[in-house]
C-alpha cells in the first residue's frame, strides 16, 4: 500500500541491512527521511527524486555505493542532505543547482571524485558545505565567491581532498557570514595569502572563528590582517611554506584556543611576552623558535597540549612548566640548543603523552617522577647527553607506546 500520507520516516540507529527499496519513492508526502547509522548497502535509488516534499534526508553512516543520482535535483524543498560516511563515488551531479532551499550539504567521508560543480555557487541559502575526506580535485570554483556567490555560507570544509590552485582572491566579498574555513589535510593548494587590500583581506571575514590551511603549499609572509580577526578561536597554518618572522601581533587573537604554526621551515621568531596574552589557549604547537622560553608561557593554565619542535630553543626547560596544571600532551623534540634536565616536577601534571627526543644537549637522568604520570605514550630518544638507568617506576605505567 502506498504511504502517500506519511510525512516522517525515522529508522535511524538500528541494524537494517540490504538496499533501500525503490517503493520508497511512492511515499510522496514524505518530509523527513532518516535512515542513518544502519548497515544499508547498494546504491541510492533514483526514485528518491520523487519525494518532492522532502525537507530533510539523512542516510549517513551506512555502506552505500555508487553515485548520487541526478534525479535528486527534483527535491526543490530539501533543506538538509546528509550522506556522510558511506562509499559514494563519482562526481556530484550538476543538478544540485536546482536545490534552491538547501541549507546544509554534508557528504564527508565518501569517495566522491572530480571537480566541485560550479553550480553550487548559485545556492543562495546554503550555509554548510562539508565535503571533507573525499577525492575532490581541481580548483575551488570562482562561482563560490564571485558575484555574491554563497552569501549565506557559514561553514566550508574541503579538507583532506586533492584540491589544487590558490586561495580565492575575492572570498571576503561574499562570505561575510563565514565562521569556519577548513582547507587542510592532503590538499595541494598553493600561493600567497598576503592581502590585496581592495580585494583580499581576512578583515572581510568578520565572523571567522576557525581557519585551517594546514598541510598545503601556501607560501609568503603571514598577512597582518589575519592578526586582526579577533573572533578566531582556532588557527592552524602548520606544514606549509610560509616565510618570515612570527609577529607579536598574534597576541591580538585573544580568543584563540588552538594555535599551530609548526612545520613551516622558513618561519621563525621568538616566544616572548606576547604569548601570555593568549590566555584561552588549549593547544599550542610551534617550530622554528629561538631564544629561551618566557615565564609568560607558564601563565597559560588552560593549556592541554604544548609542542615545541624543530627549533633553536636555548637554556633549560624551566620548572615553571609545572604550573600548566591542565597539560596532557607535551612534546619537546629536535631542539638542538636546549640544555638542562627534564624537570622532575612535571610528575604532578596530568600528562598522558610525553616526548623528549632529538635534544642532544639535554642532560641529567630520566626522573623517577615520570612514574607518577598517567602516561599512555612515552618517547625519550636521541638525547645523547642523558645518562643513568631507566627508572623502575616506569614499569607501573599504563603505556601503550614506549621508546627510550
Amino acid at each position: 500500500q502506498k504511504l502517500t500520507k506519511l510525512t516522517t520516516l525515522d529508522l535511524s540507529a538500528n541494524h537494517l541491512t540490504g538496499s533501500i527499496p525503490r517503493q520508497l519513492g511512492e511515499a510522496s508526502g514524505l518530509e523527513l527521511l532518516n535512515l542513518s547509522r544502519n548497515a544499508l548497502e547498494s546504491t541510492l535509488p533514483v526514485e528518491i527524486g520523487m519525494l518532492t516534499q522532502l525537507q530533510y534526508i539523512n542516510i549517513g553512516n551506512n555502506e552505500l555505493v555508487g553515485s548520487i543520482p541526478s534525479q535528486m535535483g527534483s527535491l526543490r524543498m530539501v533543506e538538509e542532505i546528509n550522506f556522510e560516511n558511506n562509499e559514494l563515488s563519482y562526481a556530484l551531479p550538476k543538478e544540485i543547482q536546482f536545490l534552491t532551499s538547501l541549507k546544509k550539504l554534508q557528504l564527508s567521508g565518501n569517495q566522491l571524485l572530480g571537480p566541485l560543480p560550479s553550480e553550487i555557487g548559485s545556492l543562495l541559502r546554503l550555509e554548510v558545505i562539508d565535503l571533507s575526506r573525499n577525492y575532490v580535485f581541481a580548483n575551488i570554483p570562482p562561482s563560490f565567491w564571485n558575484n555574491g556567490g554563497l552569501p549565506s555560507l557559514r561553514h566550508l570544509d574541503l579538507s583532506y581532498n586533492l584540491l589544487t590552485g590558490s586561495l580565492p582572491l575575492d572570498f571576503g566579498g561574499s562570505w561575510q557570514q563565514l565562521t569556519s574555513l577548513r582547507l587542510g589535510g592532503r590538499n595541494f593548494l598553493r600561493g600567497s595569502i598576503s592581502e590585496n587590500p581592495s580585494r583580499y583581506s581576512f578583515l572581510y571575514l568578520p565572523l571567522l572563528e576557525e581557519l585551517d590551511l594546514s598541510s598545503n603549499y601556501f607560501a609568503g609572509a603571514l598577512p597582518s590582517s589575519l592578526f586582526e580577526v579577533s573572533t578566531l578561536t582556532s588557527l592552524d597554518l602548520s606544514d606549509n611554506e610560509f616565510i618570515g618572522t612570527i609577529s607579536p601581533e598574534l597576541s591580538h587573537l585573544q580568543e584563540l584556543q588552538l594555535l599551530d604554526i609548526s612545520g613551516n621551515d622558513a618561519l621563525d621568531g621568538t616566544v616572548s611576552a606576547w604569548i601570555g596574552k593568549l590566555s584561552n589557549l588549549k593547544k599550542l604547537s610551534l617550530s622554528g623558535m629561538s631564544g629561551s622560553l618566557p615565564q609568560d608561557l607558564w601563565s597559560l593554565t588552560d593549556l592541554e597540549s604544548l609542542r615545541l619542535v624543530n627549533s633553536r630553543l636555548s637554556g633549560a626547560l624551566p620548572a615553571g612548566i609545572a604550573l600548566l596544571t591542565s597539560l596532557k600532551d607535551l612534546v619537546v623534540a629536535d631542539n638542538g640548543l636546549l640544555t638542562g634536565s627534564i624537570p622532575s616536577n612535571i610528575g604532578i601534571l596530568p600528562i598522558e603523552n610525553l616526548e623528549f627526543s632529538g635534544n642532544p644537549v639535554l642532560e641529567g637522568i630520566i626522573p623517577s617522577e615520570l612514574g607518577l604520570l598517567p602516561l599512555t605514550s612515552l618517547i625519550i630518544s636521541d638525547n645523547d647527553a642523558l645518562q643513568g638507568t631507566i627508572p623502575t617506576e616506569l614499569g607501573s605505567l599504563p603505556l601503550t607506546s614506549l621508546m627510550i
